[in-house]
């Protein structure tokens, strides 16, 4: 299961688990207006402006969790983001998991 693009957004669209890397700030725009998505995990190295943004836009169009990904504790945490993990695959998935099966 992929989680993450090179860029650090990543979406799971409902009911399967392909995953809708967004390259780009533009980018992730667009594919917010476009579907529906059970899961936002937004990536560490997104500049915290463009993190902010990214996710009003998302509300405005999703009501699905938010994740966001943080290489430190010490990391700024994004306003209207739902949870907050580390970057490592392990803590990561099992947040994941956890939201998917709706135990969180």
């Amino acid at each position: 299961m992929s989680y993450c693009s090179e860029q650090g957004t990543c979406s799971w669209k409902a009911k399967d688990t392909k995953s809708f890397p967004s390259l780009g700030f533009t980018e992730s725009l667009k594919r917010y207006k476009r579907g529906k998505f059970d899961l936002f995990i937004l990536g560490h190295s997104v500049p915290q402006a463009d993190k902010e943004e990214l996710v009003a836009a998302f509300r405005k169009q999703n009501p699905a969790p938010i994740v966001s990904l943080r290489q430190s504790a010490g990391d700024q945490l994004v306003d209207g983001a739902d949870f907050h993990t580390e970057t490592d695959p392990e803590p990561l998935l099992h947040l994941v998991a956890q939201i998917i099966s709706g135990r969180v």
